[in-house]
């Protein structure tokens, strides 16, 4: 349900008690929209203002965005304006809300400054962004804001006599002015605004102070839309103040109009007619509201054709109505005329009127609709059709229908169905005919065979094999029961296979194979045919001479007048039988390999005795696979050769052989690089040794097959040494062995192209840049080598700080290469570092630091009051320096001196720092205000004398300073001041910072109690009287504290809202009275009685 608009997530709320109670109501005098005419079929709406339940408001900063001075602390509180001059700060809703749509009400407490201009505004503006405000100080951020309607508050005391008063801005003026019976300036006042959608009205109440409300006479004239965006701005103009909002929260409520849903009809003379059939109201609040939907006016008669009207109305529960109007339309037009109808037609013709929109209206109340040709014809496609069912049609002219025409479906007698060719080698009949019909199917031996037809009208028979010329009858009866003429067809004969020839040699005088039993068998040789039959047994026998070699012998059968295709044979020559076998290695080959000739047809090996599987031969070479059974070098194998009728024609024996393989490939070794001899492993390598002059060392196992390597960095020392790299399979059985070839490296070329000069007392480090192969650089100071540092990158940086002393010192830097050999070596430049610095005069009183500037080689300063040296400081980059001074410096007497220093703390340069004591001394008081806990936000109060900044000190902790100006101090304490026991003071400076007064602040806390009526437990509102600083109440049920909050009135009274939460008389129920600030000041418990 759609109870939220603008923000999407604000919650719907009740208006507080004194809002609704609304003074006199001012019209803005614009133009009345004039009656609107409704439509025939229209829907129109009317509401009233109705409240919907309360749910929670939810905070505005959260919703809203701030601009200009505006700043918002931690706790949410609103600071409009900062003390300036001719400024604007505005707290906004970050989105515009629906005013024909939303109601919504606006709470806050609002801090009106005690400076002397100008106010606050609440503000309603439908313009590009929210940060569009009017004119600042007297114009309120209002005047000159177009399409704008906003609240005026004025507290400005700059105007003699002072301006207090209350107005609303609409159409460029502000009218409806309240001067307030108290000033505005300087208090506190709670504030709540609501606008009423449905009226158009925007209602405000300053509690205990003034209300009013105004309503518009048309959103477009005063908003130029129906949508804008709220909230406040404060406003400072040739005065100044601090205006603040706390305690800032929204809710909106969005309430929808229903809708009717009821669409125009068309009937036919006669028909009956029912208003409300169809018809249906939804709404987005109260969801189904059909029943409640009422019929104001309804001329409809369908004994007579004619156009008609029908009225209905709905109101919803927020009392909005609609209506809507439908236009009912009673026809009558000659029926057209439809042509016969079976189960079985596919296709209807109607007649009616040329041109015309014509409906087919099938048994299942399908409805087709095509247009007449010129003829007055419409042709439909229909399908599936039953007997005794009923079609109907009628045509349309300009929008009425016409009579209905009717014809009756009559069961049509199927077609023969028909019989697929069968032959002898068929086994299933396939029969055609009408899809769902029951097929029949009498077969030669006289059984019969039912089957249902497909939705492709087949049916499918097993029959088996039948004999060549047998009749086979089918029938179909349809889905109408009717039964069709029988049809028949004769076996044929099926394809006859091919038969089979046996191999043939020039030897052979028969030719024999196989066929089917018989079946005449002719064989050609020669271009001469000789026949034959085909015994019971499916084999066959020729006499034919003897062939020579190549002859090609053909064989074909026939029976039942079919002859099959051709089968051959090529003669051969009588070939010599060989078989060979090749060696055969465990471990490695996976097949036995080798030749044959002659008639060998099949093979097998024989493993010990035993025979293996046979397979067929398909050709010299063979090869047998036999990974798995030829396991040992002492397995006994041979291979066997067979002819096609499995007789042995030769046996081979097969030599087994042990795989045995695996090499090493050592690299050169270079002494002084290599710490490992590496190189490449292949075969079945498994582990490796390294031998040196004689001495083999450990086997290690291979890991990172092909490659290796061997720590051999204590082993070869030298280039005369004999080494070599030994390869061991997994038993430890020696594979390869190569020699190491070792030499010694001398390295690469490198250079020291660059050495910058050292400058003692402010370099670190020899810095320089080299090229080639530089590994390491060592600095020689006096003769003296130091260590060796590695360098990369081309980059040389050396520390030498401690190293070098004096400038007369003789200083080297020696590069050396990846073998340890000295490539380069240049000499280094030594330089002393020198430098100057200035002071400029320090101002005793007023200045803080002492300043000045730096020449040179200076890192450092120092300064020295009256003989004691005090720390010493880093100068920053650049030229100038500054020295903190103003808690040493405490007389025109002290004596000061500045020293300057190297990186190394080599002093540089001295000089005095001149004092200047022409500052005149200051002097001010500062006399606070009582601060009261809950009412005050800020500490007031007045100062004298040279006063510039003002500090505030809450129990020992001291807060930011801030400047001082009219002669008022005005300090913001709600946050810092939190009970009656605290130690406040207000501490003075002046513009050096010297403090010139302090004050203790007298600090009363606020006070007050709250008491509920006795309350029922179907009572709306919980009411109740409050006393003393008590503004606003809040409930706790059961432990949980309720997020809505209801304001105390100006009598003391309060309402709070209690319907929603269904309370019983055993819920725990507390009223908690509260202050402006929110604080809890009272706790007194409800009575909840039946």
């Amino acid at each position: 349900m759609k109870k939220h608009q603008t923000m999407k997530k604000v919650a719907l709320a009740l208006l507080s008690a004194n809002v609704v109670a609304s003074t006199v109501v001012t019209a803005i005098p614009t133009l009345s929209m004039a009656d609107e005419v409704t439509s025939a079929n229209s829907e129109t709406s009317g509401s009233k203002n109705n409240l919907k339940v309360a749910t929670p408001f939810v905070p505005f900063t959260s919703i809203a965005v701030a601009s200009g001075t505006t700043t918002i602390d931690e706790n949410n509180h609103i600071l409009l304006t900062n003390n300036t001059f001719l400024t604007t700060g505005g707290m906004m809703t970050k989105e515009k809300i629906n005013l024909r749509k939303s109601d919504f009400h606006f709470n806050t407490t609002l801090d009106f400054g005690t400076g002397s201009a100008d106010g606050i505004s609440f503000v309603m503006q439908n313009n590009g962004n929210p940060s569009v405000f009017g004119g600042k100080g007297d114009n309120m951020g209002l005047a000159g804001l177009k399409n704008a309607l906003g609240i005026a508050m004025r507290a400005q005391t700059y105007y003699k006599p002072s301006v207090q008063n209350v107005s609303f801005y609409a159409n460029n003026e502000f009218v409806d002015k309240k001067d307030t019976p108290v000033p505005l300036t300087g208090t506190v006042r709670d504030l709540s605004v609501f606008w009423d959608a449905s009226e158009r009205t925007l209602t405000y109440s300053i509690t205990g102070v003034v209300e009013g409300s105004y309503q518009v006479a048309n959103l477009t004239d005063t908003f130029g839309g129906e949508e804008a965006y709220i909230g406040l701005v404060g406003v400072a103009g040739q005065g100044t103040s601090t205006h603040t909002a706390t305690n800032t929260e929204l809710s909106i409520d969005t309430d929808e109009d229903p809708v009717i849903e009821a669409a125009d009809k068309t009937l036919f003379t006669g028909q009956t007619f029912s208003p409300l059939a169809d018809v249906r109201a939804t709404d987005e609040e109260d969801g189904d509201v059909t029943n409640t939907i009422k019929v104001t006016a309804n001329n409809v008669d369908t004994n007579k054709a004619g156009v008609y009207h029908v009225t209905y109305s709905v109101t919803d529960s927020a009392k909005k109505t609609i209506t809507k109007t439908i236009t009912v339309r009673v026809n009558d037009l000659a029926a057209p005329t439809i042509s016969p109808i079976t189960d079985k037609t596919t296709t209807i013709t109607v007649t009616g009127l040329p041109l015309t929109e014509t409906s087919l209206v099938l048994p299942d109340d399908t409805r087709i609709i095509k247009r007449t040709d010129a003829d007055g014809k419409a042709t439909f496609s229909v399908s599936n059709l039953v007997a005794d069912q009923e079609v109907k049609a009628f045509q349309t002219e300009y929008g009425a229908p016409s009579l209905i025409a009717k014809e009756t479906v009559v069961a049509a007698t199927p077609n023969t169905p028909s019989i697929a060719p069968f032959t002898t080698t068929d086994t299933q009949l396939v029969v055609t005919g009408e899809a769902g019909a029951i097929i029949s199917v009498k077969l030669p031996n006289g059984s019969e065979l039912t089957e249902k037809a497909g939705v492709d009208g087949k049916a499918t028979f097993n029959i088996g094999a039948q004999e060549f010329g047998a009749t086979i009858e089918a029938k179909q009866t349809g889905t109408n029961g009717k039964t069709s003429v029988i049809s028949s067809t004769t076996v044929t004969q099926g394809a006859v296979a091919t038969p089979t020839i046996n191999a043939l040699t020039t030897d052979d005088t028969t030719v024999t194979g196989t066929g089917i039993a018989g079946a005449s068998v002719k064989v050609k040789a020669n271009n001469i045919e000789y026949t034959g039959t085909v015994k019971v047994d499916g084999t066959y026998s020729i006499t034919i001479p003897k062939q020579t070699a190549n002859t090609v012998v053909s064989a074909t059968q026939t029976l039942n007048n079919m002859t099959s295709n051709a089968v051959s044979a090529i003669v051969k020559s009588k070939v010599a039988i060989t078989l060979t076998a090749g060696d055969f290695t465990v471990g490695a080959d996976n097949y036995i390999k080798g030749t044959y000739t002659g008639d060998i047809a099949k093979l097998a090996i024989e493993v010990n005795g035993t025979i293996q599987q046979t397979i067929n031969t398909t050709g010299s070479p063979y090869q047998y696979y036999a990974k798995g059974q030829v396991n040992a070098t002492t397995d006994q194998v041979y291979v066997i050769g067979y002819d096609a009728t499995g007789k042995q024609l030769q046996k081979t024996k097969v030599n087994i052989k042990q795989q045995e393989t695996g090499t090493v490939t050592p690299n050169m070794y270079y002494i002084g690089k290599d710490n490992y001899v590496t190189g490449k492993l292949s075969g079945d390598v498994a582990k490796f040794s390294l031998t040196v002059n004689g001495v083999e060392y450990s086997k290690i196992n291979v890991t990172t097959a092909p490659d290796f390597k061997y720590y051999a960095n204590s082993l070869i020392k030298n280039v005369t040494d004999t080494a070599k790299v030994n390869a061991y399979d997994a038993s430890g059985r020696l594979l390869d062995s190569k020699p190491l070839s070792v030499t010694t490296y001398q390295g690469e070329e490198g250079e020291i192209t660059s050495i910058s000069p050292f400058k003692l007392g402010k370099d670190s480090y020899v810095t320089g840049a080299y090229t080639g192969d530089v590994r390491k650089v060592e600095l020689q100071v006096n003769g003296v080598a130091l260590q060796r540092i590695n360098v990369s990158d081309g980059i040389i940086k050396y520390y030498a700080k401690a190293n070098i002393a004096k400038a007369t010192d003789e200083v080297k830097l020696v590069g050396f290469n990846a073998a340890g050999v000295a490539v380069s070596t240049k000499p280094i430049t030594i330089t002393s570092t020198d430098g100057s610095v200035a002071a400029s005069p320090f101002a005793l009183g007023k200045d803080g630091y002492v300043t000045g500037a730096y020449t040179g080689d200076v890192a450092k300063i120092s300064l020295t009051v009256n003989g004691v040296k005090q720390s010493t400081i880093n100068v920053p980059a650049g030229s100038e320096f500054k020295y903190y001074a103003k808690t040493l410096i405490k007389s025109a007497s002290d004596i000061v001196v500045l020293t300057a220093y190297d990186t190394t703390g080599g002093v540089l340069s001295t000089i005095n720092i001149t004092i200047d004591n022409s500052a005149t001394m200051t002097s001010g008081t500062v006399t606070p205000n009582t601060f009261k806990i809950g009412t005050n936000s800020y500490v007031d109060g007045t100062y004298t004398g040279d006063v510039a900044k003002v500090e505030l000190e809450v129990n020992g902790v001291k807060y930011g300073q801030i400047p001082a100006t009219g002669n008022t101090i005005h300090y913001y304490a709600a946050s810092l001041i939190t009970q009656a026991s605290d130690v406040v003071k207000v501490n003075v400076y002046d513009t050096a910072g010297k403090q010139l007064d302090s004050k203790l602040v007298s600090i009363t806390a606020p006070t007050g109690t709250v008491t509920a009526s006795d309350t029922k437990v179907d009572d709306i509102y919980l009411s109740g009287i409050a006393t003393g600083d008590v503004t606003k109440v809040t409930l706790s049920v059961n432990g949980t504290i309720q997020s809505s909050i209801a304001f105390v009135q100006a009598d003391k009274s309060y309402r709070y809202y209690i319907k929603n939460l269904n309370l019983k008389p055993t819920d725990d129920v507390k009223i908690i009275g509260m202050d402006a600030r929110g604080n809890t000041l009272s706790v007194s418990e409800v009575t909840i009685n039946n």
